[in-house]
């Protein structure tokens, strides 16, 4: 019975992301956003910005907004440091603030209207200005540019509208990129969600390096050696930022303390070792070893409730993290 589920699940879950996908190809939608690219573009790259420091400099960029209704229509725009989040994908819509250690900051560097009024059926060219220090610079910075709907602006609530997101990137003049540098900062358990929790490590890239295709081994032993869980996987990590690195806890485990070793390897750049130790209270080993029982009927319940939860997840993401064409435009940035 599970396996005939499982395999409906499957079904059901591709049929819905396809259909998602169709809707992104047919560039359904009330607006459109797309970049205007300035003087100092890195040739051959049209769909974001990539932008090379000029010390010195200034250089002017723009967003164009085309109304499609008929409706005048405010639109927002917000200028976010790009980050990667505990999914492993690069996120240009996370709003926080910049730490106070980032050495360029892109809300220092960058200036933006923060809102526009587009009359229906037509466009409006938004511009802003980049101001490059006076050195030399050889780090990569990363940022997006969240364009919104005034009215249905993304806040702590789950909204159902269309927003886009342009990448930022701007590269030193100097191609010598800084050694990296990576920080574990922080070890903490999360608790059961859907039937399996997690060890999360604080991951820091302190410099100003975009590292991609970063390989990641974690092993979670007990006091006495043995090994309870190991994961691996693959990541790109964004430049001076903090991230969560999610390791999925599927053995059984008793209170007390045990021990993580995660390497991280970059094919290049080199690797780094992270012994890191965990408590386990009483309460919250129970609270991991718990599984899901029932009755049949209770258990399809749950798959079909997960399936719809997912499918509708899978849904906002992609009208969130791809442009209209349904490009993942990170794939194409390099170091």
């Amino acid at each position: 019975m599970k396996k005939i589920l499982t395999g409906l699940t499957v079904v059901l879950l591709l049929a819905l992301f396809f259909k998602t996908t169709a809707v992104r190809a047919e560039q359904v939608g009330e607006y459109a956003v797309s970049p205007l690219l300035p003087a100092y573009q890195t040739e051959g790259v049209e769909h974001f910005f990539d932008i090379r420091w000029t010390p010195k400099q200034t250089a002017e960029f723009g967003v164009r907004i085309t109304n499609k209704t008929n409706v005048k229509t405010t639109y927002t725009l917000q200028l976010n440091k790009a980050r990667t989040n505990r999914n492993g994908v690069i996120d240009y819509a996370d709003s926080r603030p910049e730490a106070a250690q980032t050495r360029y900051k892109l809300t220092d560097l960058i200036k933006l209207p923060e809102t526009v009024v587009v009359e229906g059926k037509s466009s409006v060219a938004v511009m802003g200005k980049i101001s490059f220090g006076a050195a030399d610079f050889n780090g990569i910075l990363m940022g997006g540019i969240h364009v919104a709907k005034q009215a249905e602006t993304r806040s702590e609530g789950i909204s159902h509208s269309v927003s886009y997101n342009l990448p930022l990137i701007i590269r030193g003049n100097d191609d010598h990129r800084p050694v990296p540098q990576l920080a574990v900062t922080d070890v903490t358990v999360t608790p059961l969600k859907n039937n399996r929790g997690s060890v999360d490590l604080t991951l820091v890239n302190q410099d100003a390096n975009f590292l991609k295709e970063v390989t990641f081994a974690a092993v979670i032993k007990n006091k006495q050696g043995d090994r309870m869980d190991s994961q691996t996987s693959q990541w790109d990590l964004t430049p001076e930022t903090a991230m969560q690195y999610p390791i999925k806890l599927n053995g059984r485990y008793r209170p007390g303390r045990y021990q993580v070793d995660l390497t991280v390897t970059h094919r290049t750049k080199g690797e780094w070792q992270f012994n890191e130790t965990f408590e386990l209270t009483a309460a919250a080993a129970n609270q991991l070893n718990q599984k899901t029982t029932g009755s049949a009927n209770s258990w399809i319940s749950v798959m079909l409730a997960g399936v719809i939860l997912l499918a509708y997840f899978i849904s906002k993401y992609v009208r969130r993290q791809y442009d209209k064409q349904g490009r993942r435009n990170d794939t194409n940035i390099n170091p």
